[in-house]
């Protein structure tokens, strides 16, 4: 009986596609937000990357029947952490929460339903993903507290069945496997989602949960459906209200103690730049506090969505871009970078970047990606969908993992 159930395993996962690079030629149509006051959840589709999506509200679920839910099964069995591809849910110390399903149904490649969480300070996107990128369903609701939003994520999910969930998380967050504290966004300055158990949230669906931070989705997304498809070294820098950097090595996403702070590189400041110090409270002259959105507006008084004709505005956001690429070229030989986020959305800046990027750099490496600036400091290529589509790329990877553990 074992031996039948491990040639069963070996069939299936030799038709799994190894690394995602057999995912599809490229992006299939995105459905559409509905703003009609229409059902949030219905299939839909056609083009929707409309870039100022209005939040869907999910029908109500009660927030004290979530909590008691919740609370009652962290009693019995220790805080949920992990679910395998059988349905079999753990907490602590490995207790089972729930019996094998009375059969494993096996998954055609191409068939399964990826659920995706781009969890971020403003809003918070859920969906279901196809395995070749097309967005099923979708919802999104503002960020409020955990005890607020979290409820009706999980009721998505619950009323919208996924074979696996894959979390792509603002933080801090934990990633450390063995510590107690995984699946956890920890630090935040966001009110009420300090110490959040965001993998614990969602474990009692009874699907392997994946977690990384947002730029690390929006990263895999890129190189499952992108830009970057095909390339295994590559980073992806987005410069919004902060700077984050989702990292891929050898075609695997780079976590190390902890995850890496790429906006807080330090630089050089240019003598001309009016700002005084940063707007950093840690580093006086940091990636982020130099270029995010919060950067711009402290520098001239105005956010960038309303300095677009300022020349000199951009000419210095590209100098102290193109110091970091340079200092994480060095160190990473990347064969990409991406640039994401709302200053990745003034079309001006990347022939800027290229320019000082090529001064800097001042010839001393040569190689033919370096040939082709062009092609080598892009923009994100998938209308602001890279987040959720890396989160179910994410799932997906766990939803493998799991499959692997099991036999």
């Amino acid at each position: 009986m074992e031996s039948g159930i491990k040639e069963m395993f070996k069939d299936f996962m030799e038709g799994l596609p190894t690394g995602h690079e057999n995912a599809a030629d490229g992006l299939q149509a995105v459905p559409e937000i509905r703003t009609d006051g229409e059902d949030p959840t219905e299939e839909v589709s056609g083009p929707g990357n409309e870039p100022d999506e209005e939040f869907v509200a999910y029908p109500e679920v009660g927030v004290e029947e979530f909590r008691e839910k919740m609370e009652k099964a962290n009693r019995e069995y220790g805080p949920l952490k992990e679910a395998d591809a059988f349905g079999n849910v753990y907490g602590e110390g490995k207790k089972k929460r729930h019996g094998l399903f009375d059969k494993f149904k096996k998954k055609e490649a191409g068939k399964m339903r990826l659920g995706s969480i781009e969890a971020g300070g403003t809003k918070m996107i859920c969906a279901v993903v196809s395995e070749d990128g097309e967005i099923l369903k979708r919802m999104s609701v503002p960020t409020k507290r955990p005890e607020e939003t979290l409820p009706l994520m999980h009721a998505f999910f619950e009323e919208n069945e996924v074979d696996c969930l894959g979390i792509a998380c603002f933080g801090p967050i934990d990633l450390d496997k063995n510590s107690p504290t995984y699946g956890y966004i920890t630090t935040t300055p966001k009110e009420g989602w300090a110490n959040t158990d965001m993998v614990g949230a969602f474990s009692d669906l009874g699907v392997p949960v994946g977690f990384d931070t947002d730029v690390n989705g929006s990263v895999t997304g890129e190189a499952a459906f992108g830009i970057a498809k095909g390339i295994k070294n590559v980073v992806y820098f987005t410069i919004g209200t902060g700077v984050g950097a989702g990292i891929l090595c050898e075609g695997n996403l780079v976590h190390g103690m902890m995850h890496p702070e790429g906006g807080h590189v330090l630089l050089t400041k240019r003598e001309d730049d009016p700002m005084a110090g940063s707007n950093c409270p840690f580093h006086p002259n940091c990636f982020e506090g130099l270029c995010a959105g919060p950067a711009i507006m402290k520098r001239w008084g105005k956010p960038g969505a309303e300095l677009a004709d300022r020349e000199e505005v951009w000419d210095l956001e590209a100098y102290y871009i193109a110091q970091a690429l340079v200092d994480f070229t060095m160190i990473l030989s990347p064969e990409m970078f991406i640039l994401g986020g709302g200053v990745s959305h003034q079309t001006q800046i990347l022939p800027l970047v290229r320019k000082y990027y090529a001064q800097m750099m001042n010839g001393y490496i040569k190689t033919k990606r370096l040939e082709d600036l062009d092609s080598y400091i892009v923009c994100q290529s998938l209308n602001d969908e890279q987040g959720i589509l890396g989160a179910a790329i994410i799932g997906r990877k766990a939803y493998d993992a799991s499959v692997m553990r099991s036999l």
